[in-house]
């Protein structure tokens, strides 16, 4: 059960992406496939589906666009994105949206298979993905929400929004620093609210614009995972503030994530080095799974400025928000885990799994 620790050494050496030590492969997948099929599941998502309503009155336009809640699925040391088809090669990864995502996922597996933790269920198959969380006693802690919004700020004046387009699916992201144009700013971890009730917000936002082919027809990956990738620029000069050598605009995703632990303390991401500031490390991966009506009402609520939209349920006459689908907020042995699609029971334990999990799989 969680507690507050008081602050002690960081986890010794969790390393990133690169300069990790490999393990051998057969123990690689022993500890991939526990990490995905085993106790580090949260949730089991849902088999079924809602649809996304876009008849919302106008709103501002800072609350424009999608916002989806989705409770965690799972935990593992996988990133299908950087180390495809390698089993166990990452940091410790927490997964929302499809439950099965793992190193073999590809975009047309995702779509064909798998629940989902996420309003819309089935409709939205996408994998989510970022650094597990550890407190100061090295403990993996569940976030208290987690939500990922789909929304379209212009960078310049000039911004058309109807140049935005369709996520195709099996796009891959990794939104990371070294992406163009990209910078600090795209990666924050803060405290923020009430006095007594601090608790640690990451946001992180994601790349809005594509390389395209010959044909015309936005690159879904690249070798490196990013020079298929970059942020808008208001000194781009174009229409929809991509530079000319990723002209393809799609929605921004971005990832806002709470967790509950010490202000002040040694918590730390699976991907922080020992030396590294808090945080430092941060970044996020993401493959594109979605159903072709909801992708494209998506962005249908991107282009205007002031609509919002979102997944809607009904049950026995009811309208159902935030407590759509609740198959959703069960852990796979039944007990009831999320209160709601946006926050964890009270009395849900926030560090489950003790020290049985570790920032790296060897």
């Amino acid at each position: 059960m969680r507690m507050h620790p008081a602050a002690s050494p960081r986890h010794p050496n969790p390393v990133g992406h690169a300069g990790r030590a490999r393990v051998v492969a057969i123990v690689a997948m022993i500890i991939g496939f526990a990490a995905a099929c085993g106790p580090a599941a949260v949730t089991s998502g849902t088999d079924r589906s809602t649809q996304m309503d876009t008849s919302s009155p106008v709103v501002d336009e800072a609350d424009h666009g999608t916002r989806i809640y989705c409770p965690v699925s799972h935990f593992n040391h996988d990133d299908p994105v950087v180390f495809p088809g390698e089993p166990g090669a990452a940091h410790l990864h927490m997964y929302w949206g499809n439950t099965e995502t793992n190193a073999s996922s590809t975009g047309p597996s995702l779509l064909n298979s798998g629940n989902s933790t996420c309003e819309g269920g089935t409709n939205n198959r996408s994998a989510y993905w970022m650094p597990a969380l550890f407190n100061a006693d090295d403990e993996v802690v569940l976030p208290e929400s987690l939500i990922s919004y789909y929304k379209s700020f212009g960078s310049s004046a000039n911004f058309d929004r109807s140049t935005i387009s369709r996520m195709p699916n099996g796009l891959e992201m990794l939104a990371n620093q070294n992406v163009k144009n990209s910078g600090p700013w795209n990666f924050t971890s803060q405290f923020s609210g009430p006095a007594g009730d601090r608790q640690l917000q990451v946001r992180i936002l994601f790349p809005v614009c594509l390389a395209t082919n010959a044909a015309g027809q936005p690159r879904t990956s690249s070798a490196n995972n990013t020079s298929h990738l970059s942020y808008a620029s208001g000194t781009a000069g174009t229409a929809n503030d991509c530079p000319v050598s990723h002209p393809y605009r799609i929605p921004q995703l971005s990832y806002n994530v709470f967790f509950d632990v010490d202000e002040g303390s040694d918590w730390y991401f699976s991907s922080d080095s020992s030396a590294a500031t808090q945080g430092q490390s941060l970044h996020a991966d993401y493959i594109a799974a979605w159903d072709t009506t909801s992708m494209n009402r998506l962005v249908q609520c991107n282009r205007q400025m002031r609509k919002e939209c979102q997944f809607v349920g009904s049950q026995n006459g009811q309208t159902q928000f935030r407590n759509q689908l609740p198959e959703r907020f069960l852990a796979p042995d039944g007990t009831r885990r999320y209160q709601d699609s946006i926050r964890l029971r009270a009395d849900a334990d926030r560090t489950p799994y003790g020290h049985t999990l570790t920032a790296n799989a060897g």
